[in-house]
This record gives C-alpha cells, structure tokens and sequence, in this order.
C-alpha cells in the first residue's frame, strides 16, 4: 500500500490541473496516490484526467460528485482515502520535484522516533511571493498552526496530515452553502495535537483568477452561516480580549445575514449583546 495520498479538490480546472499533473510525473518518488475529488466540473476535466489514468504514469483515483464547494470535497477525499498520510494541493499549485520524498523521509523519521502519535500534521510554508518570516520553519522542530502564525510568519502553508486525526474533525457543512473558512477544523485540531515542521516548500502556489483568494467579499456574502460558526468557534480562542469582542461582533452580524437566532449559539452571550452596535456597523458598512 502507498504510504502518501495527494488529495486536489478541483471545479473547471482543465486549464491549468496539466502543471500539476506534470510535477507529480517528475516526482522522484513514486510512493503516492493522486486522489482529485472534482467538484461538479462542467469543463474537460473529466476526459483530460481519464487520460492521464490510461497512460498509467502515476496512480490516480478520480471522484466526481455534484458541486458542493471545497470543504464537502475535503470531507469527500478524507472518506475514501486509503493511505496513513494526506496532502491536499490544489488545482492552481504544483509540487517542487522531490516534495515525496521529502515527506516520506519525515515520516521515516517520526516513525523512527516513535512520535508519531503527538503529532496531526507535518508543515511547510508554501513558495508565493508573499512570504515573510519563514525561517520559523528553520528555528523549531514543531508548533501548532496556530503558534506559526503567531510567531510572525506571514503566507501559506502546505499541510500533510495523519489521515486518521483529519477523520475526526470533518467540516460542518451548510445547506446552500458551498465555502467553510480551513480554520474552522485546523483550530480544533491545534487544541489536541502540535505539528512538526519542514523548513523547505513541497508546494509552489499560483493564484489565479477564479481562486477563492480573489473573491473574499463574495465568500462572505454567500456563505453567511459558515462564516458565523466561524467566528463564533474563534471568539474562543483570541490572542486579545478585543479580538474576541470583534469576532463576537461578527457573528452577531453573519448571523443577521443568515437569519439565525444568535443568542442561543453565542458561546459569549453578555459580550454578543454588547458588540451589537459594532455588528451593526459591520452589516452596514462591510458585508453589503
């Protein structure tokens, strides 16, 4: 059995899923699965991938359901896969030559130590061009996700994860709703497990215009719920006391915005009713 499943959630992607397809034939490690979940794809996408499967390069398990956003296909991948280790990697990315083997020699390590068990995830950063602070991954052998982030270093990260620690934390999914912020699972994951980090980028992130990164109001407009489960979860977990009285104020808002009643789920009900004047705002001003 493969050791490593490199998961790519993917929706008309047929354009440019070729560079990723092209840097998993270079690998210099084989050991892998590419599982791509296709999110209701109305371009070539299929055909293209049934090619790829008959010339037999790589091993490749194709999926496809109805569209349902990235969190469902995430849900998706980690339910069918059949590997101790997932990488997600999107359809916009590719993998530098060796990042397999790179990962696969982590694990022989952690296993070796016995530490596997302590840890969800090995992490890298994401070669972008807005990457600042990464030497974090050079300065320590393992933090949360929550503490690299906190410790400074500002861009992306590449995620490879225990298959079985991502199948206790599914994400919460909403009806008519196709997005759910990643920090939603990885912040429960955090409270559990740390993570041991790799100093060099497996992964090289492109963006591209019908990324999600490029429609961030769009997101929020639409996928009102998610984001008050978000940032009702977060108000838990604040580096400052005014950080929690916004993230109160923002799920008060999200909350109008999907008409749900907030005071029920609040966790922090006394500060919700306090910040309704900045939720106001918000609603007004911010997310219209």
């Amino acid at each position: 059995m493969k050791a490593l499943t490199i998961f790519t959630p993917t929706y008309n992607r047929a354009y440019i899923l070729p560079q990723l397809y092209d840097s998993l034939c270079r690998q210099t490690n084989m050991e892998f699965v590419w599982l791509i979940v296709d999110d209701g794809s109305e371009d070539d996408t299929e055909r293209l991938v049934q090619r790829w499967i008959q010339k037999n390069k790589i091993v490749i398990q194709y999926i496809k359901q109805s569209n349902g956003g990235k969190h469902r296909a995430h849900n998706t991948a980690v339910e069918h896969c059949q590997t101790p280790w997932l990488v997600c990697v999107d359809s916009d990315d590719y993998m530098v030559d060796d990042a397999v083997d790179i990962i696969l020699q982590r694990v022989a390590l952690l296993e070796e130590l016995k530490g596997v068990e302590k840890y969800s995830a090995m992490v890298a950063p994401r070669k972008q061009k807005e990457l600042k602070n990464e030497l974090i991954f050079a300065k320590h052998s393992e933090a949360t996700l929550t503490e690299i982030y906190r410790k400074g270093f500002v861009g992306e990260t590449t995620l490879v994860f225990r298959t079985e620690v991502l199948k206790k934390y599914p994400f919460p999914t909403f009806e008519g709703e196709k997005f759910v912020t990643e920090a939603v699972v990885y912040d429960e994951i955090d409270k559990q497990y740390t993570m041991s980090l790799i100093p060099k980028p497996l992964v090289v992130c492109e963006y591209v215009e019908d990324g999600y990164s490029r429609n961030e109001k769009r997101l929020f407009l639409q996928n009102p719920r998610g984001w008050a489960y978000r940032f009702n979860q977060r108000a838990t977990n604040p580096q400052t006391a005014k950080e929690r009285y916004v993230c109160c104020a923002k799920f008060v808002c999200f909350s109008w915005m999907a008409h749900q009643r907030w005071l029920k789920n609040a966790n922090y009900k006394l500060l919700s009713i306090m910040a309704i004047p900045l939720a106001g705002y918000y609603k007004i001003s911010r997310y219209r």
